[in-house]
This record gives C-alpha cells, sequence and structure tokens, in this order.
C-alpha cells in the first residue's frame, strides 16, 4: 500500500515579503509619482513637485561640490531605488558636469521595480557611465561593500520607513560606512499626513497604521489588500540612528505647510488667483524647516550626513 505524502507546510509569508509584493503590484505607477505623489519623469524639473526640487537640489549641490573641488570620477549608490529615477538623473547630471568615470548602482527589494529601472536606463548609451540595478535587501544588501565604497548615497523617502526597527540602527551604521562624501536620507514622519505609500491616499477605502507593531494594512479601491512594514519617525529618532555615525550637516523638514494649506486642484472653490504659488508658504517652509516645534509636522524629514570617522566593518 502506498501512501501519498502530504504537501510540506508552506512558511508564513514575512512582512518585508509582503512589503516587496505591494510595490510589485503598482510598480508602473512609480514612473510618474514619488511615494504615491505624482510627479515629472525628470525629478527636478518643471512639473515636478517642490519636496522633489528641494532634494535633488542636495544631490546637485554634492555633485557640483565634488567636481568643483577636480574630482572627475564619482560613485553613487541608490539604496531602495525605485525605477531608478533619482540615480539615473543623479548620473547624467553628473556627465553634464564633466566627471569623465561615473558609476551608479542601485537596488531595490520589489523585482518589479528593477525591471521599471531596466526600461528606464535602456537608452542610457555613455560609455562614461556604468549603471547597475539588481534586487536586493536593504537589511543585507552592503554588508560585503568595503568602507567608502560610493562618494553620494541616497535613501529617499520610504526605503527607511519599510525597515523593522530593530534593523534600524545596523542599516544606518551601514549606510554610513560606506559612504565617502555625501549620505542624503528622507523618511515620512510621525505625525505628518496619512500616506498608503505606493498610492495616492485616495485610492484607498480603509487603511490603520500601527507605529508600535510597525505595521501598516490597507484596503484598496480596486479591492486589494496589501500590507507593509512601515515604521514612522520622528526627527530626534533619525538624528539618534545617524549621529554615532555621521556628521549632520542638516536635518530639516519637507512640506511642513504647503500640503496643509495649498488649494486643491479639483476643489470647486479654487479661483484663478488661488491656483498661483503662495509666496506666504514658501516663507514660512523656510522658517520653520528646522524649528524643533514644527518639524515633525512635516512630510518628509531630510536628512544630510557626512563622514565624521571611517566606521570599521564588522
Amino acid at each position: 500500500m502506498y501512501e501519498s505524502a502530504l504537501p510540506a507546510p508552506s512558511e508564513p509569508v514575512s512582512l518585508c515579503e509582503l512589503t516587496a509584493a505591494a510595490y510589485d503590484a503598482y510598480s508602473a505607477a512609480f514612473l510618474n509619482q514619488v511615494d504615491g505623489e505624482p510627479c515629472s519623469l525628470r525629478l527636478a524639473g518643471r512639473g515636478s513637485g517642490k519636496v522633489d526640487r528641494q532634494i535633488w537640489a542636495r544631490i546637485d549641490g554634492e555633485l557640483v561640490a565634488m567636481r568643483s573641488a577636480g574630482m572627475t570620477s564619482v560613485r553613487i549608490l541608490d539604496a531602495g531605488c525605485g525605477p531608478g529615477l533619482w540615480l539615473i538623473q543623479a548620473v547624467q547630471r553628473a556627465r553634464q558636469l564633466g566627471f569623465t568615470t561615473i558609476e551608479g548602482e542601485g537596488f531595490d527589494i520589489s523585482p518589479e521595480m528593477i525591471v521599471q529601472a531596466h526600461r528606464l536606463a535602456i537608452d542610457l548609451i555613455d560609455t562614461h557611465i556604468a549603471l547597475r540595478f539588481y534586487v536586493a535587501d536593504i537589511a543585507n544588501a552592503t554588508q560585503s561593500l568595503r568602507n567608502d565604497s560610493f562618494d553620494v548615497t541616497l535613501c529617499l523617502y520610504n526605503v527607511l520607513n519599510h525597515l523593522p526597527a530593530e534593523l534600524h540602527e545596523g542599516v544606518a551604521r551601514e549606510l554610513s560606512r560606506i559612504t565617502k562624501s555625501a549620505l542624503i536620507a528622507t523618511v515620512r514622519t510621525v505625525k505628518g499626513p496619512p500616506t498608503i505609500y505606493v498610492q495616492p491616499i485616495d485610492r484607498a477605502r480603509a487603511f490603520q497604521q500601527d507605529n508600535l507593531a510597525g505595521r501598516m494594512d490597507v484596503v484598496m479601491a480596486d479591492g486589494r489588500h496589501l500590507s507593509m512594514a512601515s515604521h514612522l519617525f520622528s526627527s530626534n529618532e533619525l538624528r539618534r540612528l545617524f549621529a554615532p555615525y555621521v556628521s549632520i550637516a542638516e536635518l530639516s523638514g519637507l512640506d511642513i505647510f504647503r500640503q496643509r494649506f495649498a488649494p486643491h486642484p479639483n476643489w470647486g472653490a479654487m479661483t484663478p488667483s488661488s491656483a498661483k504659488p503662495d509666496p506666504t508658504l514658501d516663507m514660512l517652509e523656510r522658517r520653520y524647516a528646522s524649528d524643533p516645534a514644527f518639524v515633525d509636522q512635516a512630510v518628509h524629514l531630510l536628512l544630510v550626513g557626512l563622514p565624521r570617522a571611517r566606521i570599521p566593518a564588522r
């Protein structure tokens, strides 16, 4: 008598895998949006959001400073690169500035995001630029790299938000260790407006953020149920995380007032004058960007870290 073998019980799906699956499901949308909000394909150009332009100003400033100092080669890492928009624009800008040897690496936990990155990069043909995209988890992607492997390291938008809290310190240490000149990171804030990360928030039927559990659950309007690792940061928490490893040149809030007070384009009460940019909001943003009373109310926190000491490899 023969008995058929019972199928082995399947391994439970981790929150990390669920997060990757959520981004896989909406990867194509990230070609014209960042953090669930519309953006231009050229992140610093006309049509891009104010936050994108502010982030790009820091990236561009670092590239300009390095070129002005006489550097002709540059290596850039985008940790959690999504569809590669930031990295592609950064290497193109480096070439425009006159760098002759440019290496760019980008990795993401979402395989579909890397597919999109390869598609975007296919027309980038320049013998001075070497570009590589691959699937990897930031929790362990950099451990085999040498100290100071990259001149500039980017870790933008929600990458750190999607890490379990117990991994924060190790990842901050690793990102700092492999960075030679400038580490630029952004995160979503604990007191900022809500987000569902992968789509504009009006595409959700219901959502729940549990910061203690480090988890977000979303029911989308199209019927999909998403679960993601989600931890929201305060400015003090972000500072404590990176301060042991880098000199923090900037820790500021991006979009404290604009999203809350700018008129909505779909709101019928708008007038031609209200559709124009409000210089008062820009002035308030500049004045209070680093004010402890306001910074945690921002949509994003921006951290620029400069090397302070060489961090020994583990």
